[in-house]
């Protein structure tokens, strides 16, 4: 599925990035830089420039010891939040679409998976609904009737999980669905 690798390698490009972000003989490259964006189709050159992000702050705030640590632990907690969103969202999309649903809805990690999402991409609160029912377990972590409107940090289900559920994501992807 050619959906499911470029999600995995767009984290895989960020996780790269966040490590070279470490290096400070990257950081003078980030003096004055902008990104910018050129309409599919349109040379790149200046005049054909349809947006233009500074990003130079990256590297002012990379030189900060007490800064650079907060902000690539939450730049890595981003990709693996986006990385395990996108992931579940295309592989039910797909699921939907080739009326394969019960086979992910009976995978068993499929609902750990999507409480986690939730509580990851809206208010870090675990909360059930009436398809995932407590106890949810995957791999060494548990998601307990306890858990219930606590925030994420206070179960022992960490962003750890997340790479484990995408190479189950990818498992299932390749040999359960047609």
């Amino acid at each position: 599925m050619t959906w499911l690798n470029s999600i995995q390698n767009s984290m895989m490009i960020g996780m790269a990035a966040g490590y070279l972000y470490e290096l400070s003989e990257v950081w003078p490259l980030l003096e004055n830089a902008e990104v910018g964006f050129v309409p599919e189709g349109k040379e790149i050159r200046e005049e054909n420039l349809s947006y233009r992000l500074p990003v130079h702050f990256v590297g002012d705030r990379m030189r900060d010891d007490a800064v650079r640590p907060v902000m690539l632990k939450d730049f890595r907690e981003y990709l693996l939040r986006n990385t395990l969103s996108e992931t579940l969202e295309h592989t039910r999309e797909y699921c939907v679409a080739t009326h394969q649903e019960d086979k992910l809805l009976s995978a068993d990690w499929y609902h750990f998976a999507r409480v986690l999402r939730n509580a990851i991409t809206h208010d870090s609160v675990i909360r059930f609904d009436r398809l995932a029912r407590p106890p949810l377990a995957f791999g060494r972590w548990t998601i307990e009737a306890a858990h219930e409107g606590k925030h994420i940090s206070q179960t022992g289900v960490a962003s750890t999980a997340t790479i484990p559920l995408l190479v189950a994501i990818h498992r299932f992807v390749d040999e359960k669905l047609d």
